[in-house]
C-alpha cells in the first residue's frame, strides 16, 4: 500500500483527489464535502460569546449618532486613510513590508485581506469617535482650571527657574565606612559640620563671581550635575531643577526659594529625613515670573480641552451610552418590571 493511502486511512480521511473543491457564497467550510454556512457559524459564536461583544457594536452605533450630532463623524476618506496608515505600520513592524507575507498569515487564522480591512475599519473609526465624543462633551471644571494653571503657570501662579547645588552627607558617610568604623561609631554631627563647611565654601566662590554652573559641575553631589561635565551645552544648565512646584526638596526650600530675589543665592539650606540632615542646598533663583489666572484663562481651558482624552473618561463615555434607555439587550430585558414592553422607537432618535 502506498505511504500516502496509509497515512488517509490513519487519519480517516479521503486521500486528495485533484485540487480541494472551492467554497459557495455564504459558506465558510466543507465537512465530508457538506457545507458549514456563516449563519451557523454566528449561532455558534453567540453560544461560545453570548453579548460579551455586542458591546462594541451598540456602542460603535451609538458612537457614529452622537458625532454626526456634534459634528465631530469621520467621513468614509478618513477612515480608508486611518485603515491604510494602521495597515502600512502593520507591515513595517510585523511583516518587513512584505505585502504577500501578510496576506498568507492572515489566510493561516481563516481570514482574507478584505476582511481584515473590515475589522480595521469598524475599529479604528470606533476608537477614534469615543475620542471625539469625549473631547466634543469634555466639561471643564473649576477644579481642573485651578490644577492645569498650577501646572502652567507655576503653584498659585508664580513660576520660578531655580538652580541648586547639592552637598550631601552620604559621600562623607561612606569615606568614614571605608576607614572601618561601624554606622554606631560614626559621629553624624561632625559629618553636619563637615558637610555644611563645604557648602558654605561652595557659596563662597559663587558669591566671588564664579558661575553657578561651574561651581555646580565641580561640586554639587547630584549625578546629573557631575555628568555634564564633559558636555558644554549641558553644563551650562547644571543644576536646574526643571518644573519647580514649591514641593521638591521639603519645607525649608520651598521658604528659601520665596524669599529670595533673581540672582540672589541662599545660605547653604538643609533637606532633613526626620530629624536627620541628609544633604545641604546652595539656592540660585534665575526668575520669578507671576501670572494672574484672570489673564490666561482661555489658554488653560483650552489646553485643558486639548488634553487626550483619558482612560476613564472613555470608559464613562461607554457605559453611559450602552446604558442609556436607548439600548435594549437581553440582559436589560430581564430587568423591566413584569409585562412592561422594551421601548424600542427611543433608539430611532
Amino acid at each position: 500500500m502506498k505511504l500516502s493511502s496509509l497515512l488517509s486511512l490513519l487519519f480517516l480521511v479521503p486521500a486528495a483527489q485533484g485540487a480541494p473543491p472551492r467554497l459557495a457564497p455564504g459558506q465558510v467550510a466543507l465537512v465530508d464535502g457538506k457545507p458549514v454556512t456563516m449563519e451557523e457559524y454566528k449561532d455558534f459564536l453567540y453560544l461560545c460569546l453570548a453579548q460579551s461583544r455586542l458591546g462594541d457594536l451598540l456602542e460603535f452605533k451609538l458612537l457614529r449618532k452622537e458625532a454626526q450630532r456634534l459634528g465631530v463623524a469621520m467621513t468614509p476618506a478618513e477612515v480608508r486613510k486611518a485603515v491604510e496608515e494602521e495597515i502600512r505600520k502593520l507591515l513595517e513592524t510585523q511583516f518587513h513590508g512584505d505585502r504577500e507575507l501578510m496576506v498568507k498569515s492572515l489566510r493561516g487564522r481563516g481570514f482574507t485581506f478584505r476582511e481584515m480591512k473590515r475589522w480595521m475599519a469598524f475599529d479604528l473609526e470606533r476608537r477614534k469617535l469615543e475620542e471625539r465624543v469625549v473631547l466634543a462633551t469634555r466639561k471643564i471644571t473649576e477644579d481642573q482650571i485651578r490644577r492645569k494653571f498650577d501646572e502652567m503657570y507655576g503653584l498659585g501662579g508664580v513660576k520660578v527657574v531655580v538652580r541648586q547645588i547639592q552637598v550631601s552627607l552620604a559621600p562623607l558617610l561612606q569615606a568614614e565606612l571605608r576607614k572601618g568604623k561601624s554606622l554606631d561609631q560614626v559621629d553624624r554631627k561632625a559629618l553636619e559640620r563637615l558637610a555644611l563647611e563645604k557648602a558654605r565654601s561652595i557659596r563662597k566662590r559663587i558669591l566671588q563671581g564664579e558661575p553657578f554652573w561651574k561651581v555646580c559641575v565641580e561640586e554639587s553631589d547630584e549625578p546629573a550635575a557631575r555628568a555634564a561635565a564633559g558636555d558644554p551645552q549641558k553644563a551650562r544648565k547644571a543644576g536646574l531643577v526643571e518644573g519647580y512646584n514649591y514641593q521638591r526638596f521639603g519645607a525649608a526650600f520651598a521658604d528659601a526659594v520665596r524669599r529670595l530675589k533673581p540672582g540672589q543665592v541662599s545660605e547653604p539650606v538643609p533637606f532633613k529625613a526626620g530629624d536627620q540632615v541628609v544633604s545641604y542646598h546652595i539656592i540660585k533663583l534665575d526668575k520669578r515670573i507671576v501670572t494672574r489666572l484672570e489673564d490666561v484663562r482661555d489658554k488653560v481651558i483650552q489646553a485643558l480641552k486639548a488634553e487626550p482624552p483619558t482612560f476613564f473618561e472613555k470608559l464613562r463615555l461607554r457605559q453611559a451610552l450602552l446604558h442609556s434607555p436607548r439600548v435594549v439587550t437581553r440582559e436589560t430585558e430581564k430587568a423591566l418590571p413584569a409585562g412592561e414592553k422594551p421601548r424600542a422607537g427611543k433608539g430611532k432618535k
